[in-house]
């Protein structure tokens, strides 16, 4: 049964902005904060110069700073000087952070923001630098952008003035979006945010997602390989499922139908058919967001794994067990899983569903699959850095961030 061609963009409408781009807000205002508190972390800091040695980190246990091997090429953390000079200048300010590290193809990108005085009375000052291989590029963007969203051929940004692909070659190209109409989804379509909404990119043009009946809010969607469609949906009747579709959104099946009380948000992400659901929930005596449960499929959606440890699966200390601020996530060509939250550092959960919380620095954030396997973005002091794993998290290596050597 085919839906009114206007349903999918009148539940885009109606949907609030999606949780994780909330708990993003949240984090990066956090993230804000930790950078005015007197240079504590700069002068804490130990530069990463070699291998680094992962430290499980229990819930309530002290962060303590792994001890990084020596390594005979240590990483400067000074602004790249093949830069475009107006993003050296931006990369270089006092002010300036990197909110996001985001890999496309064998490109690896970074998003800066300079929030300082010097961004002038609009805010923030936005770019992003890229590096392919031994090529760099970077770009200024208009306004305070918010993420990096990887996409076929670049990363997926929104300027103040709309939504643009940036290729790795730093040029930005404009997006066409269709409005109302559409109710079928393709191969090779990618699901991203774009105004708080859901919505399908294809080649340079943006789309509607096809839902199925009753559907009242869309969460998020992801496309498989195979053309798979799997979209997470709260329902009329006050259910809320993760529906997959084979036929491009003309008919359904329910692939679960179980949440944990999601008050802020649910997260889908993947890599092909290896997906991740998250459920957010909300502490207002915090102003927190738990990670109330988790699961994992590898099938495109159609049957899912709870994962366990760390307060999933109830137990008598779930509550203060719970992850809490996710900032990134990221699933590997095995399946393994990988969240980054503000309380338990980094979390991989295998393939059987087990959570293994693991600390890389002071304060690590955004996760993502590189060529150089997964990285993580740590805090080591004025200049971040990446730390890199190609054996699935066992160990850790320093990369630079784009835009730094």
């Amino acid at each position: 049964m085919s839906l009114p061609t206007d349903l999918p963009h009148a539940v885009a409408e109606r949907a609030p902005q999606p949780g994780f781009d909330e708990v993003l807000d949240r984090a990066r205002t956090a993230r804000r904060r930790r950078r005015r508190t007197a240079g504590a972390y700069a002068a804490a800091a130990v530069a990463m110069a070699g291998a680094v040695a992962a430290v499980v980190l229990l819930p309530g246990s002290t962060p303590v700073d792994p001890a990084p091997a020596p390594s005979p090429t240590p990483l400067t953390g000074e602004v790249d000087d093949r830069l475009p000079a107006a993003v050296r200048g931006l990369v270089e300010a006092d002010r300036a952070d990197v909110f996001a590290v985001s890999a496309s193809g064998d490109a690896v990108a970074a998003l800066w923001a300079n929030c300082s005085g010097e961004a002038g009375a609009n805010g923030c000052r936005s770019a992003v630098t890229v590096r392919e291989g031994s090529d760099v590029a970077g770009v200024l963007l208009d306004g305070d952008v918010r993420a990096l969203q990887p996409v076929p051929g670049g990363w997926l940004v929104e300027q103040a003035t709309g939504p643009l692909v940036l290729d790795p070659d730093g040029r930005l190209q404009p997006l066409v979006d269709t409005g109302p109409g559409n109710d079928r989804s393709a191969r090779g379509d990618t699901a991203v945010t774009v105004g708080g909404a859901v919505r399908l990119l294809r080649g340079t043009t943006l789309v509607d997602v096809p839902v199925p009946p009753g559907t009242t809010r869309l969460w998020g969607a992801h496309v498989t390989f195979t053309g798979r469609l799997a979209v997470v949906v709260d329902l009329e009747d006050g259910g809320s499922e993760v529906a997959v579709s084979d036929d491009f959104g003309a008919t359904w099946s329910a692939g679960t139908t179980e949440r944990a009380d999601a008050t802020t948000g649910r997260v889908l992400a993947g890599d092909g058919d290896r997906l991740v659901l998250v459920d957010l929930g909300d502490d207002r005596s915090t102003g927190e967001v738990p990670l109330l449960d988790v699961r994992t499929s590898r099938d495109g959606g159609a049957t899912w794994q709870e994962a366990h440890g760390l307060g999933w699966g109830g137990g008598p200390d779930r509550a203060w067990q719970l992850p809490r601020d996710l900032s990134g996530v990221a699933v590997a060509p095995d399946g393994t899983t990988f969240l980054t939250t503000a309380s338990h550092h980094l979390v991989r959960i295998d393939l059987d569903g087990n959570a293994l919380p693991t600390q890389l620095s002071s304060y690590d954030r955004g996760v993502t699959e590189t060529p150089d396997g997964v990285c993580v973005l740590t805090e080591r002091g004025r200049r971040d850095q990446l730390a890199c794993s190609a054996d699935g998290g066992t160990t850790w290596e320093p990369r630079a961030v784009p835009g730094l050597r």
